[in-house]
């Protein structure tokens, strides 16, 4: 897995965060995703939900990788994604951390394009956005879910 706008391996020592950020003395909320974002997430929220269960399980991320490096995507997938720690993403997990994504300074457009790439077969990708895909998420400064 590569960071998204960089050719470099991801480093080891970024902090995580969840989806409020710190702004001077206050917080910002997540930014919102419009209903085309909404629609291509679920999509392949769906593909990744094997079984229908309404939660992506690892086994079923590792099933959707398939033969492309499918247990390194599925452990950065849900180091990232799984802010519970429960061994399941919730879809409001999954669209959390795409709002995430987006308040980071990535636009709509980039998320699409990545998930389209995922739809199709594609590599996870790290996005500088203040999450790491090398440990799970109790590292994280804070949990706040959006």
């Amino acid at each position: 897995f590569w960071l998204k706008g960089s050719l470099l391996p991801v480093p080891h020592s970024l902090c995580r965060m969840g989806c409020l950020f710190s702004s001077g003395g206050g917080q910002k909320p997540c930014a919102e995703l419009s209903t085309q974002t909404k629609e291509r997430l679920k999509e392949l929220f769906d593909k990744m939900d094997i079984d229908k269960s309404g939660d992506i399980k690892f086994g079923e991320a590792v099933a959707f990788w398939g033969k492309n490096f499918a247990k390194v995507n599925a452990q950065a997938f849900f180091n990232e994604v799984d802010a519970d720690e429960s061994k399941a993403i919730t879809f409001e997990e999954y669209v959390g951390f795409w709002k995430n994504v987006k308040q980071s300074g990535y636009d709509e457009e980039s998320i699409l394009e990545e998930v389209q790439g995922m739809i199709e077969g594609g590599s996870w990708v790290d996005w500088k956005d203040g999450r790491t895909t090398d440990k799970p998420p109790s590292g994280r400064i804070s949990q706040t879910k959006c």
